[in-house]
């Protein structure tokens, strides 16, 4: 793994989507694989459905290959989310 980027999301449902695509193509445009890059996406504590969003967009499309999760059950901060 050459570049890992933490993305700590609190209630980001709507946005998780559109914001994993254009991580991917700013990758993919500076010649990144997903073997050498990989966004960590950091559900932190939230209260809306964050996880499942995230865990459907890693089951079921090509984005799955370029990010994981970790999930926090409680929020206790944007530089906790990032820390964890």
């Amino acid at each position: 793994m050459e570049f890992q980027l933490i993305i700590p999301c609190y209630n980001e449902e709507p946005s998780l989507e559109g914001l994993l695509v254009r991580a991917v193509e700013a990758a993919e445009q500076a010649g990144l694989t997903p073997e050498a890059f990989q966004l960590i996406m950091v559900d932190n504590g939230s209260t809306d459905d964050t996880e499942l969003v995230l865990l459907s967009l890693m089951r079921n499309t090509d984005l799955g290959r370029w990010f994981q999760i970790v999930t926090l059950s409680e929020n206790l901060g944007y530089g906790n989310g990032i820390w964890q």
